[in-house]
């Protein structure tokens, strides 16, 4: 696995405008910042867009369960820098579901909508702290 992975990432020293090797290093790695280099050198991987959504998910998903006092009252600033960057890329994900010609289309749509019911939880719990403050 090590050597699979020193070579995915000479595969993306030698290619550094392929998004391949970075979503390949993103799965093997667990490294997950590297969804995020992919869908920046590629804007139209959907598949690496989800993995970025996902990762601003679950940053709200620590931000508000670290403690219970959090859950009740943490840092709504931060939270809401998170849902607004999550809810931007949704947008941007929807678009590219509605071009109809991303790779992986089944698992796209079905992560896509996961991550709007996600999504939506998370935004509740915005709310809930706004009411609190």
């Amino acid at each position: 696995m090590r050597y699979f992975i020193a070579l995915l990432q000479n595969w993306a020293l030698a290619e550094p405008h392929n998004d391949v090797p970075p979503c390949e290093l993103a799965y093997l790695s667990q490294d997950h910042d590297n969804y995020a280099r992919a869908f920046a050198i590629n804007p139209n991987n959907a598949f690496a867009l989800c993995w970025v959504i996902h990762e601003y998910l679950n940053d709200t998903d620590r931000q508000t369960h670290i403690s219970h006092a959090l859950k009740l009252t943490g840092d709504c600033d931060a939270f809401k820098t998170t849902l607004e960057l999550a809810k931007n890329s949704l947008k941007n994900l929807e678009k590219l579901l509605k071009m109809d010609n991303i790779v992986y289309s089944n698992y796209v749509k079905t992560k896509y909508s996961n991550l709007r019911l996600e999504y939506a939880e998370y935004l509740t719990i915005y709310n809930q702290w706004l009411n609190r403050k």
